[in-house]
């Protein structure tokens, strides 16, 4: 199985504002996304698989236009659950430096939830063992794409690098080591003899440099 991997496109005032499951696009995002499709349509993907959450969901929408494949939406590969109250809120806001404090104390820690109520990175973990599971079970010799979110594909990655028998440290290190742009695609392919996975690339975004030339045009 060849499994492609891929972050939505850029969402609404990204910068000044923490997304929510309902934030859309931006125009930008838009383009980027009709640019991966472009490239997606080339590799002869059998089944494109999404998050519930607006901005995959439209992303996925796009490149399922633009390459002619069905789509269909997995509603555990969204990004990490925040608290409610974190949604939409400014970047500067009393919430958000309350939040980035306790991130700091907290730097390494699996395990922790802001004020005990959000997910935490190792339930993003499992969320991300349950896909490899049921891709291993249903879609052997397919091409796969997966579109997703940051934390949600930096996790699967470091799961197939470290496996079940990780240590706290490595497992924190790798995923925080990791870097996934807006529709950043990356490639994993699982042999079903050795029942193994190998990371053949990750993060290309090379289909955005033409995106920006046109722009410039």
């Amino acid at each position: 199985m060849f499994l492609f991997l891929a972050r939505h496109a850029e969402g609404e005032a990204v910068k000044d504002r923490w997304q929510t499951p309902n934030s859309k696009l931006s125009d930008i995002g838009k383009k980027q996304a009709e640019a991966l499709g472009k490239q997606v349509k080339f590799y002869k993907i059998d089944k494109i698989f999404s998050s519930d959450w607006e901005r995959s969901r439209k992303t996925a929408e796009i490149i399922s236009k633009e390459a002619q494949i069905d789509f269909e939406i997995l509603d555990y590969i969204h990004e990490r659950k925040q608290l409610p109250d974190m949604y939409g809120a400014l970047r500067n806001s009393e919430i958000s430096m309350k939040y980035a404090n306790e991130y700091r104390k907290n730097f390494g820690n699996l395990d922790w939830k802001f004020e005990g109520k959000e997910e935490s990175t190792r339930e993003v973990l499992d969320r991300t063992s349950k896909l490899l599971l049921f891709l291993t079970k249903n879609y052997q010799g397919k091409r796969v794409l997966v579109v997703s979110h940051d934390l949600f594909i930096r996790c699967l990655l470091s799961n197939v690098l470290l496996g079940r028998n990780y240590s706290h440290e490595s497992m924190f290190r790798a995923i925080n080591n990791l870097a996934i742009n807006n529709t950043g695609l990356s490639l994993l392919i699982h042999s079903s003899q050795w029942q193994t996975w190998q990371i053949n690339y990750i993060n290309n975004y090379s289909h955005l440099k033409y995106l920006e030339k046109k722009s410039n045009q």
